[in-house]
């Protein structure tokens, strides 16, 4: 039975709040028990990927998810996922992405701002990369074959060697939406050393962000950051670099709830 969109917002609130996160960390230590070298990142990706497998919705990844208005999960088909995550696009291609671009989406999910990328950028210029090859494989399944094969996309699970591969590609604009609210405090470190292992001197990096005070968990899975905290720990990992925060534009704030900002990594 699918959970009523007004308890989830619910679950959201103050106080209700806490219930969710401890539920949260007591399943992420029996599994971190069960895989003790294994990251966040790796329990995140888990949890999803078995949602996944078993044909349950998710806010942003697979086949199934939630949408605005709608009572429960969507069925999304290629002519309804052509639609999706077009407003958060436009944001994309506002911060200056132009189709000659050599682009990274980093942390690409399942493809919902990826497919518009694919479709607006030259052949050969989007890669697409995140922690498993589920989430990408899903967005798949709703692209036109005729489009994947004109587009040539290219698109990878993270790991160190395709992170020195696509330095040496020297990508031209590297983005980052929706995934630093997933990433907790103790992993902010993991995050920004894989960005830096993948640019170059002239590459400029984009981070869309959840805006709060210092670092705080504001869901189960997500948390808030202050500019502060993350500018601290890009100029550590990416030295030399101009940083410089930006405002998302009007639209994308009312999608996306506002509390948006856009940390701006690019050559001195």
């Amino acid at each position: 039975m699918a959970i009523p969109r007004a308890l989830l917002k619910l679950a959201n609130l103050p106080g209700i709040r806490a219930v969710p996160i401890w539920i949260w960390n007591r399943r992420y230590e029996a599994w971190k028990a069960a895989h003790p070298e294994g990251s966040f990142a790796d329990f995140y990706a888990a949890d999803a990927e078995a949602k996944i497998r078993k044909g349950k919705s998710h806010a942003t990844l697979g086949v199934r998810s939630w949408a605005d208005g709608q009572a429960g999960p969507v069925e999304w088909d290629q002519s309804t996922f052509a639609r999706r995550g077009r407003e958060n696009w436009q944001q994309i291609v506002e911060l200056g992405l132009k189709p000659h671009m050599r682009c990274v989406d980093y942390g690409c999910g399942s493809l919902r701002l990826g497919q518009h990328a694919i479709r607006y950028l030259d052949p050969g210029n989007y890669w697409g990369i995140d922690i498993s090859d589920a989430f990408y494989s899903e967005g798949l399944k709703l692209l036109p074959p005729k489009l994947l094969q004109e587009k040539q996309p290219r698109l990878d699970v993270i790991a160190d060697p395709l992170l020195a591969e696509i330095s040496s590609w020297s990508p031209d604009f590297i983005f980052a939406n929706a995934v630093l609210q997933h990433v907790p405090p103790e992993e902010l470190g993991l995050f920004f050393g894989r960005l830096a292992a993948m640019m170059t001197a002239t590459s400029r990096a984009y981070i869309i962000f959840v805006a709060g005070a210092g670092a705080k968990r504001i869901k189960g899975m997500s948390w808030a950051y202050s500019p502060a905290v993350l500018e601290r720990e890009a100029a550590a990992l990416i030295p030399g670099a101009a940083l410089r925060l930006q405002e998302p534009i009007a639209a994308y704030q009312r999608i996306a709830g506002g509390n948006r900002k856009i940390l701006c990594i690019e050559p001195a």
